[in-house]
């Protein structure tokens, strides 16, 4: 990473084309929407391969079950596209954070279920729903957010970083919590299982940014000489 870093300023010195566009990344109003951007699909990707351990081989549940139970969540995430466009101007800023923190509240109501020993279908199904109404307007309206401050010249920079930083947060997040996940199952078993996905799940509550500074309302990025 450094040194895809060091490459890109130097073609940029000398008048090139970098692949990515570091002067947008250097702006606060991006690198703050990126960042709560890539631990939100950071906790995703972990939770989509844990989630899916977590059940087949922790619960002996079938690969059907397993692709059922995120019914919920892909329906609850579609709500995000719609609803938050239509948000009042006043209220923008608070998007964002409101995604989070329903994402967040639903993790941590997973973890908290686990521990307790109500680990029903129907408890699991109902708030995974929640954690993807809050994802779908968590990642909306930083979507929209970044965008909205980004010239229409520098939207394939704006694209291709947000889908790269999409990728390796997913990569980081099934890697890390993927790991943990297979270091607390020492041995097979329902309960074991249970014990450690509610332990990720309480990892990845407390890793999502339900509060950062806000970038609605910022001004349109200045031109790369100007930056």
């Amino acid at each position: 990473m450094t040194a895809f870093v060091i490459f890109e300023r130097r073609i940029s010195r000398r008048d090139g084309h970098p692949l990515i566009n570091l002067h947008i990344v250097a702006q606060p109003a991006i690198a703050w929407a990126l960042a709560s951007y890539s631990i939100i699909l950071l906790t995703y990707f972990s939770l989509l391969f844990t989630l899916a351990l977590y059940l087949q081989e922790g619960l002996g549940k079938s690969a059907l079950y397993s692709g059922l139970a995120l019914v919920s969540w892909v329906i609850a995430f579609g709500i995000g596209g719609p609803v938050v466009p239509r948000v009042p101007a006043r209220f923008t800023p608070l998007v964002v954070p409101f995604g989070c923190l329903v994402l967040a509240v639903s993790y941590l109501a997973i973890s908290l279920s686990l521990f307790s020993g109500h680990s029903s279908a129907i408890v699991l199904f109902v708030l995974l729903g929640f954690g993807g109404l809050g994802l779908g307007i968590g990642v909306t309206g930083n979507i929209r957010q970044m965008t909205a401050v980004v010239q229409s010249r520098y939207a394939p920079d704006m694209s291709g970083l947000i889908t790269t930083a999409a990728q390796i947060s997913g990569v980081m997040g099934i890697a890390t919590f993927g790991t943990a996940y297979f270091s607390l199952v020492s041995q097979p078993g329902p309960d074991i299982a249970s014990h450690a996905f509610a332990i990720l799940t309480t990892g990845f509550a407390v890793s999502d940014p339900a509060v950062r500074p806000s970038v609605a309302g910022a001004p349109p990025l200045a031109a790369v000489g100007e930056s």
